[in-house]
């Protein structure tokens, strides 16, 4: 992480894509890698938390689509938006639901709050809904 660090210290483009089909950014790659550190280095820097690759995947996509905890919690941090959508459609809500990722229960004190549920990492994570 002193690496990264150094780079941005010294103007390194923490932003870019990769130059494939995908358009990889860097912030994708933490995400989908589960690196948490360079994933906050990478938004402190000020890296968009909602930049897109192909398909219009966000991070959140990236990380809510693999069932991350903590990589959603990140994102949401840095006022991702939880309803972006892919190019066919999808929110981060549904990709989960789609990779059965998640359980959605509504909060009963607070029908505007889904609650979600990671059975492979017993996360838990609350969400807004607008």
């Amino acid at each position: 992480m002193d690496c990264l660090r150094l780079l941005i210290s010294n103007g390194a483009r923490v932003d870019s894509p990769s130059n494939n089909a995908i358009n990889v950014r860097p912030l994708h790659s933490a995400v989908a890698n589960q690196h948490l550190g360079i994933a906050c280095i990478l938004l402190e820097s000020g890296v968009s938390v909602d930049a897109t690759q192909a398909d219009e995947y966000t991070p959140m996509h990236a990380a809510v689509q693999n069932g991350q905890t903590e990589m959603i919690h990140l994102p949401l941090e840095y006022s991702a938006n939880s309803q972006a959508e892919t190019s066919n459609g999808k929110t981060p809500i549904a990709l989960a639901l789609e990779q059965n990722h998640l359980k959605l229960q509504n909060c009963s004190n607070n029908p505007g709050i889904v609650a979600m549920n990671f059975p492979r990492t017993m996360g838990r994570v609350a969400w807004t809904l607008d």
